[in-house]
């Protein structure tokens, strides 16, 4: 089973993440993605503390890469902060320092929001849900007085992979769509891997290293995530973000 595939569907590319049959996920990460006395099943009602990350200067011209999660209420995360420290504040390091440094960026994370965290993502087919979600997503964010852009990114974390997708697949992103969905009982980058999708990088200038793989890499057994891009996955992200500047 191939662990990446491209699809072409209704006009729009879509990048499908999968994990092979053989696939090692971080240690202490068990399936079903989460740890279970981290992160138990989210009461009915249960609303994740709003938080907003932030990296490169905080008053710049330049404009803002802002990305978007939205945790789906099936999805079990209860625990913002460790919702961040697991999936986002090391990508976010890694983006100030190496990848687009002052390049001003934010991370907001909602959860509990009508109409964008309790949509049906296992209805129908993967582009429509991205398309539904990156809809509600983008008037919630006007609605509460934000702005959306090029440089406005949408991704719903999930719990329960969609059911249209195959064996194995634990994420979707569309770039022009500007929205990703990613399911938390797939390896700790997935996040930044459907991200790395939504800004221009690729599978394959991907590296399988000697004891680890990179963001946009294949999960292989007996590797870990590197938690960086590669060099030339870098430099399309830089070139991806120069476009919009």
């Amino acid at each position: 089973m191939k662990a990446k595939q491209r699809l072409l569907t209704l006009g729009v590319a879509v990048c499908a993440t999968s994990l092979p049959a053989v696939a090692m996920q971080d240690p202490g990460w068990p399936e079903g993605g989460f740890f279970p006395g981290l992160y138990p099943s989210l009461p009915t009602g249960d609303v994740l503390e709003p938080l907003d990350r932030h990296a490169g200067p905080r008053d710049s011209a330049t404009r803002r890469l802002h990305l978007w999660i939205f945790v789906h209420d099936q999805a079990g995360e209860t625990d913002a902060a460790k919702f961040m420290d697991w999936y986002v504040d090391w990508w976010l390091k890694d983006m100030e320092t190496t990848v687009a440094p002052g390049v001003p960026i934010t991370v907001s994370l909602r959860s509990r929001v009508p109409g964008v965290t309790d949509i049906d993502y296992h209805r129908g087919d993967g582009v429509d849900r991205l398309r539904e979600f990156r809809r509600a997503g983008a008037a919630h964010v006007k609605a509460t007085g934000g702005q959306v852009d090029a440089l406005t990114k949408f991704v719903l974390f999930v719990g329960e992979p969609m059911a249209s997708w195959p064996s194995g697949q634990r994420g979707v992103a569309a770039e022009s769509l500007s929205a990703a969905i990613a399911s938390n009982q797939g390896h700790r980058f997935v996040f930044a891997h459907e991200v790395g999708h939504l800004l221009g990088a690729t599978h394959e200038a991907s590296e399988q290293r000697a004891f680890c793989t990179t963001n946009m890499g294949q999960m292989m057994l007996a590797k870990l995530g590197c938690y960086v891009y590669t060099r030339a996955n870098d430099h399309k992200i830089r070139d991806y973000l120069r476009m919009y500047r």
